[in-house]
């Protein structure tokens, strides 16, 4: 019930600007106090609340964790629910951003964290009116500004979630362009987050690839020529060059490459993640 009052909170109160870089601080967990004793209600469906004061502590950081994030993803689904175009897109995104860390060698840990970003980079736009996110044409310019603000909301909705400190400067950033003329912060180059230049690549990619209310989805061979093109000024050159060679080579994880098929993060078990299951 806290969770979902803080998300309310978030909401409703004006973004507040998150620092740059790459690993921000996780924060620690509170302490979390033995649970009670067992209802008749909880014998009846088998569920003992007393189990989880015998698991390790670590195993219980991640299961409060995973609760956390299941809540924020019953919000991205509302998000992509708002228009079916949309749908499976934070999962597409996650997935390319999953293969790029890993070409780029990044750690287990860096992986898992642009994975988790990848999922929640667009739960800001829960706060976007349905009428500009599913527009069928182009966006006037005061309806781009309300979508220009949508990094800087997921972070607000996110931050009570105290084990997502690594995850945060991601979403904020994953609209910053390389020659510093994305958004939120105009940042450029280095000054973006290596993950969040790779979130960037990743959005891009799934949103070529999958059809539009506004347009129809590109091909895998335009894919490239537009990541050919953005070289150097929406993208970091590095990234987009892996991403092409990715391409080109088909080694991405079961993506959709121009079809209905959505593969899923290797780095997270289905378990973890309910809400987004595949079907």
């Amino acid at each position: 019930m806290r969770g979902v009052t803080a998300i309310h909170r978030a909401l409703a109160s004006p973004p507040q600007r998150e620092p740059a870089g790459d690993a921000a601080p996780a924060l620690a967990i509170p302490f979390v106090a033995a649970p009670a004793i067992p209802s008749t209600d909880d014998i009846r469906m088998g569920h003992d609340p007393m189990e989880d004061a015998r698991l390790p502590h670590s195993t219980l950081r991640r299961k409060l964790r995973n609760a956390h994030i299941e809540s924020v993803m019953a919000l991205v689904a509302a998000v992509e629910a708002k228009d079916p175009h949309t749908e499976r897109h934070s999962v597409g995104v996650a997935t390319y951003a999953e293969e790029l860390a890993r070409a780029a060698g990044l750690s287990a840990k860096d992986v898992e964290s642009i994975v988790i970003a990848g999922l929640l980079h667009d739960v800001g736009k829960i706060a976007v009116p349905d009428a500009i996110l599913a527009k069928p044409g182009a966006l006037t310019e005061s309806e781009f500004n309300v979508i220009r603000l949508h990094p800087e909301r997921g972070v607000a909705i996110l931050r009570p979630i105290e084990s997502l400190g690594r995850e945060l400067p991601l979403v904020l950033h994953h609209h910053e362009w390389f020659n510093g003329r994305g958004y939120p912060r105009g940042l450029r180059g280095r000054e973006v987050p290596f993950g969040a230049r790779i979130l960037q690549v990743a959005d891009s990619i799934d949103a070529m690839l999958s059809p539009r209310s506004y347009k129809k989805a590109r091909s895998v061979k335009e894919t490239i020529c537009e990541l050919h093109r953005c070289r150097g000024t929406q993208f970091d050159p590095c990234l987009a060059d892996l991403a092409i060679g990715m391409l080109q080579d088909r080694r991405v994880n079961g993506v959709r490459h121009g079809s209905s098929t959505t593969g899923w993060p290797r780095s997270l078990t289905a378990a973890y993640w309910p809400v987004m299951t595949p079907a």
